[in-house]
Formats: structure tokens, C-alpha cells, sequence
């Protein structure tokens, strides 16, 4: 009889082995897997401990692993719990509060058994069985045990209760999933239904019935109902991308591709024989196929890819295995020739609308220059002439340089109008304009103030530099004849020039010139006269 319940006791304990290695090694394919994994620790250590009791039936051996099993049960209640939560919402993951709560029962029923020898309250004491039984001792539990077991039964109740209600509105293989785990939870169910009833006084068979339960739960976990689905789920999302995905090898080798990849390929290599699985990337992306030395993510973009007229980003991505051992790339490329199309069309239109601002900032420039300047002659006309006179006097006076100011007149032009006609009158005008602003210095002002007069300021100069400047404008106007329509006229002017030192306003200054100019008419003409340096102001109008 112990021979038999030994052998039923070890095939259980390698079960939950087994179960707990392979769930261990799967835990990152799903938080299940991990919990399972913990239920399964717990169970082969609660089952360990129930076969050495009965392979070494000795009064000291069954009381140590008596206290010994209760790691393994503890570990199956919390292990329950998260398998549980796991399997019902596949979003959940254990968080440290959650943890640290489920380990407080633990860590006191260690300390109570740890101490158990001064209050018996968790073991109220050991008797002995009769002979020929299988254990030498049986325990016989104290309240803190019972409570013990209420809060256990709490525990599993309530992710039975989870299960169920999961399972009740959920459909296909979900609720195939959570069915079977519901199943699996009824051998132990009824193994602790007979050691409570004490129909079996001298052994406890609830552990095999949680061994029964963590392998049905791990081929539902496990199985294609949770685990094997995955990847199905993954690969009908990636034949939804629109963007191609592609796996290959160390070789570059195509491992696999989506429809998107497939259809690319195509556009890239016509060429392409057979499947894309087993090719090599380089006759879809030539040379920027990955090679060896890539560890880390990239992105290219390829403008007209392979000559196709294809624009694409491209995102390589190196796959490691364990210890970094480098076992392929995954490779996402999407078609950015619209993208690209519509950025160089944004981009030319933005270079237009940028021509057309320019075009209408010179346009505005000009209108205006146009605005300040005399339509006839192009010189500067009376109203700007009147802004940058009281600007240069400003400056001037506050640096303490001198301003001197001409009028320039030409003479007898009433008769030139007379004689040969306002055509004729305007044509020496424009010409007179010309070689007065030939004659201006760079800094200086000139400009038409009205009929045949002109203005010409220049700041900087002094009385004697601003007569010699007027005398040379005089000879070069004289001098030479003048072609208007055709016919050959000698002109002269008469300059009459002012100069201040900021003691005159601009009225005045325009008095002292204009007493010059007369003086330069009334004294023959084609001369210039400069104002006298006690000029005084009259009542005029500039």
C-alpha cells in the first residue's frame, strides 16, 4: 500500500516539476505562463514534501515536512490568484502592492509554525496512528490553522468566481480556455472535500488533485487557446499594415513578409522569382541591405528605388537571441512617394508665393520711391526734399558741422518755352537733371522744387567748399550745349547758395539762398552768389 501511494505521489511531484520548468521558461509569452509557473512551484514543493512523509514514514521526518508543505500551499493560493487575473484580463500584470499584500498570510503562517512550539495554535498537537498505517502521526490542527484554510478558501473561491463569471461572457476559445481551467480545479476540490470529511483519516490527496489541475491549466494556457493564437493575431494585424514588414536571417535571407512586403517586391524587382520567403533582400533593396555590422536601429529614406519612381523609409532593426547573439533584422519600409510628392509640390509652392511677396515688396519699394520722386526728371521732389533737409539739419547741428543749401535756376527758361515749345522746355529740363546729379556729390541731396528751379543740399560743406562745389555745377551746365529734340541749346544757371551752422530754421535758410539767387540774377546771370553771413530772414514760405 505505501509502495503504491508512493508511485502515485512521484509521477504528481515530476508532473508540477515539469510543469513549473517549461511555464518558467515561457513566462514572457504571457503573465499566465508566470502564474502558472508559480502554481506549479507550490504544488511540486507540497507534493515533494507529502511523498518523502510517506517513502520515510519517521515520527521526526512527518512532522518536518508537515510544517514543510505549507510553503508549497501558500505558493499555490497566491499563484491561483494571479493565474486567475491573468487569464481573465490579459492586460494584467502583478504590481508590487498586489505582491506585497499576497505575502503578508504567507509570512505569518511561517512565523506561527516557526513558533508553533510554545502556542500550539497553528498544530494543536501530533497523534500517533495505529499500526501498520501509513503515517506513524497524524496532526491535529489548532483555530489558527482553520483560519489558515478560511482565508485560503476565500482566496480560491474568489478566482473560481472570476473564472466563472469570465467564462460566462466570453465565446470561442476564450471561454474554452477558462472552461478548462474550471475543470481542472475540481479534482482538488473534491480530494479536500474527503480529507476534511476524514473519509481518507490517513492521507491527503488534495495535492494530486492540484497536480491533475496545473497541467490542464497549462495546456490551456500554453495551447492554442491563449499562446498559439498570438502569433495568428500578429500576423493578421501585420497583413493589415500597409507598410511592408520583413524578417530575415543573418544571411540576408527573407524569412517571412506581409502582403505589403510582397507587393512591394514586386513594384522593386518585376524579376523576382517564386516566393519572397527564402530570397535574398539585396534584389529588393540593393545596397542597403543590412549586413553584419549593423547592431543598432536605423532609418534611410531611398529616393526612386531601384529606378522604380518609388520614394521609401526604410527602419532596420537588428534581432537578438541569448547573449546578444545577433540572429537577423526585421525591416519596415513605407511608400513615401505621395508624401514626397505633395512636400515638393508644397515646397514649389511656397518658393512661388515666395517670388510673389518679393515681386510685390518691390513693387511697394518702388511705388514708393515713385512717391518721393519727380515724375519728369526722376529727381527727388519737394516733399522728400523737405523730410531729409530737417533730418540732415538735426544731425549736422548736433555734430556741429555745417549745412549749405543752393537754388539752382535756370535761366531765361520762360523763353526757351516760348520759342521752341513745352516739349522742348521738359526735354531740357530732364537733361539739366541729369548733369546736375552728375555733378552732385554722393552725400548730397538734389532735388527739382518746382517750374525750371531746383534744390541741391549738402550736408558737410562750409561756405567756401559749398561755392567752389556751385561754380563747377555753373561750368559744367554752361559749358557744354544741351540736345533737345534734336536742336543743340546753350543753357546757364544762376546758384544762390546759403550755408548755416544750425543757428537758421529751414525758412531761413531758404530766404538767405533765395536773396543769393537774385543777386546772381540782377548781376548778369550764369553765376553764383552765396548769401551774406548777416542774412537776414525774410517772410518766406519754403
Amino acid at each position: 500500500m505505501r509502495l503504491a501511494v508512493v508511485l502515485i505521489f512521484l509521477p504528481a511531484t515530476l508532473a508540477a516539476v515539469g510543469v513549473t520548468w517549461r511555464s518558467w521558461r515561457r513566462r514572457r509569452e504571457s503573465t499566465a505562463l508566470a502564474a502558472m509557473a508559480l502554481v506549479a512551484a507550490g504544488i511540486a514543493q507540497w507534493s515533494a514534501a507529502e511523498l518523502i512523509a510517506m517513502a520515510f514514514p519517521r515520527p521526526a521526518v512527518v512532522v518536518a515536512n508537515g510544517f514543510a508543505l505549507f510553503v508549497g500551499v501558500t505558493g499555490v493560493v497566491a499563484g491561483f490568484h494571479c493565474l486567475s487575473r491573468a487569464v481573465v484580463d490579459r492586460g494584467w500584470r502583478l504590481s508590487r502592492r498586489t505582491a506585497a499584500l499576497l505575502m503578508i498570510e504567507p509570512v505569518i503562517v511561517f512565523g506561527l509554525l516557526a513558533t508553533n512550539r510554545w502556542h500550539e495554535a497553528f498544530i494543536a498537537r501530533w497523534e500517533p496512528m495505529p499500526p501498520g498505517s501509513l503515517t506513524p502521526l497524524r496532526e491535529v490542527y489548532g483555530p489558527l490553522f482553520w483560519a489558515h484554510t478560511a482565508y485560503s478558501d476565500l482566496i480560491l473561491a474568489a478566482g473560481l468566481v472570476r473564472l466563472v463569471r469570465a467564462a460566462w461572457r466570453s465565446a470561442g476559445a476564450t471561454r474554452t480556455m477558462q472552461m478548462l481551467i474550471l475543470i481542472g480545479t475540481i479534482p482538488p476540490l473534491a480530494a479536500n472535500m474527503l480529507a476534511i470529511s476524514d473519509l481518507l483519516p490517513q492521507i491527503d490527496l488534495t495535492v494530486l488533485g492540484f497536480a491533475v489541475t496545473v497541467v490542464v491549466g497549462y495546456r490551456a494556457v500554453s495551447g492554442q487557446w491563449l499562446v498559439e493564437r498570438v502569433p495568428i493575431a500578429n500576423q493578421r494585424i501585420l497583413d493589415a499594415v500597409s507598410d511592408a514588414v520583413v524578417a530575415i536571417d543573418r544571411d540576408g535571407r527573407i524569412i517571412n513578409g506581409n502582403p505589403a512586403a510582397r507587393r512591394l517586391a514586386r513594384l522593386l524587382a518585376p524579376d523576382l522569382d517564386g516566393e519572397l520567403s527564402g530570397q535574398s533582400i539585396r534584389l529588393v533593396l540593393g545596397r542597403l541591405a543590412p549586413g553584419e555590422q549593423l547592431t543598432s536601429e536605423q532609418e534611410h529614406t531611398i529616393t526612386n528605388a531601384r529606378g522604380a519612381g518609388v520614394d521609401l523609409h526604410v527602419r532596420i532593426s537588428p534581432v537578438h537571441g541569448h547573449g546578444a547573439r545577433l540572429l537577423g533584422w526585421t525591416i519596415v519600409a513605407r511608400d513615401i512617394t505621395d508624401l514626397n510628392r505633395q512636400a515638393r509640390a508644397l515646397a514649389e509652392a511656397n518658393r512661388q508665393l515666395n517670388d510673389q511677396v518679393r515681386t510685390i515688396e518691390a513693387l511697394r519699394a518702388d511705388l514708393a520711391e515713385q512717391a518721393i520722386r519727380d515724375p519728369l526728371t526722376g529727381l527727388h521732389n519737394r516733399r522728400h526734399l523737405m523730410e531729409r533737409l530737417d533730418h540732415s539739419a538735426a544731425e549736422l547741428t548736433a555734430a556741429g558741422l555745417p549745412l549749405s543749401l543752393a537754388i539752382i535756376d535756370v535761366d531765361h527758361f520762360k523763353q526757351v518755352n516760348d520759342d521752341f515749345g513745352h516739349g522742348v522746355g521738359d526735354a531740357v529740363l530732364v537733361q539739366l537733371a541729369a548733369r546736375l546729379s552728375g555733378a552732385a556729390g554722393g552725400s548730397d541731396l538734389l532735388a527739382r522744387h518746382g517750374g525750371e528751379e531746383f534744390v541741391l543740399v549738402m550736408p558737410g560743406a562750409d561756405a567756401d567748399l559749398a561755392w567752389q562745389r556751385l561754380e563747377d555745377v555753373r561750368r559744367a551746365v554752361s559749358d557744354l550745349p544741351l540736345d533737345a529734340d534734336g536742336r543743340s541749346l546753350s543753357v546757364t544757371v544762376s546758384v544762390g547758395v546759403a550755408t548755416t551752422y544750425g543757428e537758421h530754421t529751414r525758412a531761413e535758410l531758404f530766404h538767405c539762398a533765395d536773396v543769393a539767387l537774385y543777386r546772381a540774377k540782377t548781376g548778369g546771370r550764369n553765376r553764383v552768389a552765396a548769401a551774406d553771413a548777416d542774412c537776414a530772414p525774410g517772410e518766406v514760405a519754403a
